[in-house]
């Protein structure tokens, strides 16, 4: 619960975005403005889901998938980085099961910003 403590003092906007866990202890941001809600997991970066106000959900992602440290996540918006495809270790890249930090939140009359970063670590040097 540390972390989200740490997060929703440095970077939770009320009503607009909020921290929380996900399966298996996984951070999770939820985002709802006037204009749609979107779920972010700071474990691989990505998008989870997204939905327009008064709409149904554009994205996908699989409620069956692992959602454990060292598998990537199947669906929403996966960041495939470095490489792409399987040649190299990990499959699509190391990106996708990594922990990314939060840098920047901002809601104003231009929308909601969430801005993460992936910094590189002892294990993504040696890849």
């Amino acid at each position: 619960m540390k972390l989200i403590k740490q997060l929703s003092l440095a970077f939770a906007i009320p009503d607009v975005i909020v921290f929380d866990y996900y399966r298996n202890n996984l951070p999770w941001i939820y985002v709802t403005n006037e204009h749609a809600s979107a779920e972010i997991s700071l474990y691989g970066g990505q998008v989870m889901a997204y939905q327009p106000s008064g709409e149904k959900p554009v994205l996908w992602h699989s409620r069956h998938s692992h959602y454990h440290i060292g598998q990537p996540i199947r669906g929403g918006i996966p960041i495939c980085w470095p490489w792409f495809g399987g040649a190299q270790q990990p499959a699509h890249g190391f990106a996708r099961t990594q922990m990314w930090k939060v840098i920047k939140t901002r809601n104003d009359e231009n929308g909601t910003t969430v801005i993460l970063e992936l910094w590189d670590n002892e294990g993504t040097q040696k890849l």
